[in-house]
């Protein structure tokens, strides 16, 4: 197998109300979409905490409102030793998050270094979230990677203990190809996924199925859409949500994801292709290494070329060089630190707003990236 788990994370870290309801809220999702009391739903139960992102008309992407009411939501269950389960989803049925809402963030002008740019705050209130999700003391967090599932999506779910992909889960890091970077933590857990494959999916933002995320280990289990209300009632009405108690109901409800459903494993074949490329030292080496494939691997190299040539030079030799760092950092609060340091630069003007005027404002596709950099303008 490819990979089939990610590292444990690691520990330690640092109100808004939120509307309880008073019956199970996921099925059917379409009973609270248009409910806009909230873009954060929260009901508490016996043991356990459910948390819905309702922000379906923009594929529950996170604006800073919301990163604040989760981070309520969070220190509340992180001071609360009673509550055993998290189990964080999006009431949308297209979406669990489709990341950050960094449309809104480029619309705020560029902001020379030295002094405060005011997309900082969201920078680092996702960040703090993220720390705190992947450090949360005595409660276990199942996240449902149902639809898109990517960028500040992945940040809510990669760090907790179990991330479920099902039949329409489409998973990526696509950040290089709008101007940015992998962050929410992509430095401490895309350089520690095996073979490469961490540094294949930051540098080429490649969707993945379910069956990918599946066995990237990206997901923790594959559950077929039609098992998640059963799955989710069974938690509703545990008595054990002990760490046990939690894989004993995943084990009862999950399985093998199968083709017909989670769609062709295209990564696993290309497996030592993707370490042999990716392992290289410099982004014109790796480029190199993939025009140099042959046989089976060529049209897969000619295409994986042909993805990295879309994104910003510049976010390619900054991610290449971040994931390096990150792969020799200790804990996941030193790898957002570097992170926040690193999203400061990019809020200073360039590629960023270039890419998101392209690709999200615009809508144009053809984004004027700044020139390849020096080495030495990469580590600046």
């Amino acid at each position: 197998a490819a990979v089939r788990s990610l590292s444990s994370f690691d520990g330690g870290h640092a109100a808004l109300d939120t509307p309880e309801l008073s019956t199970p809220f996921y099925i059917p999702r379409h009973d609270y979409v248009n409910y806009k009391a909230s873009n954060v739903f929260h009901m508490k139960n016996a043991g356990s905490r459910y948390v819905a992102l309702n922000r379906p008309d923009a594929l529950n992407a996170l604006d800073l409102g919301m990163i604040r009411e989760l981070t309520s939501i969070y220190k509340d269950v992180d001071s609360d030793s009673l509550t055993q389960l998290l189990l964080l989803y999006g009431a949308s049925d297209k979406a669990f998050c489709a990341g950050g809402d960094v449309a809104q963030l480029a619309k705020q002008n560029p902001v020379p270094l030295g002094q405060k740019a005011p997309q900082m705050d969201f920078f680092r209130e996702e960040y703090t979230l993220n720390h705190m999700i992947g450090t949360l003391k005595t409660t276990n967090q199942i996240a449902l990677l149902s639809g898109v599932t990517m960028g500040g999506g992945v940040g809510l779910s990669v760090h907790g203990q179990y991330r479920l992909c099902t039949d329409d889960t489409l998973f990526a890091m696509p950040e290089t190809g709008i101007g940015f970077f992998p962050d929410v933590g992509g430095s401490w857990f895309l350089p520690r996924m095996e073979r490469h494959i961490g540094y294949y999916l930051a540098l080429t933002g490649r969707r993945l199925n379910a069956m990918e995320t599946y066995t990237t280990g990206l997901a923790t289990h594959y559950i077929a859409l039609g098992q998640i209300p059963r799955c989710l009632e069974r938690f509703m009405f545990a008595e054990d949500l002990s760490a046990e108690g939690i894989e004993s109901v995943l084990d009862e409800y999950c399985e093998a994801p199968n083709v017909e459903d989670c769609g062709e494993d295209e990564i696993l074949p290309h497996i030592e292709a993707i370490e042999r490329c990716f392992k290289q030292p410099s982004i014109g080496d790796i480029r190199t290494s993939l025009m140099e494939e042959t046989g089976e691997h060529k049209l897969w190299a000619h295409n994986t070329v042909t993805m990295m040539d879309r994104a910003s030079p510049t976010s390619l030799a900054v991610t290449l060089e971040q994931l390096n760092r990150g792969s020799h950092l200790k804990t996941l609060k030193e790898c957002l630190e570097m992170e926040l340091c690193i999203a400061r630069r990019f809020m200073a003007g360039g590629d960023f707003f270039e890419g998101i005027r392209a690709m999200l404002i615009d809508k144009d596709a053809q984004p004027k990236w700044q020139p390849a950099p020096s080495h030495d303008q990469v580590l600046e």
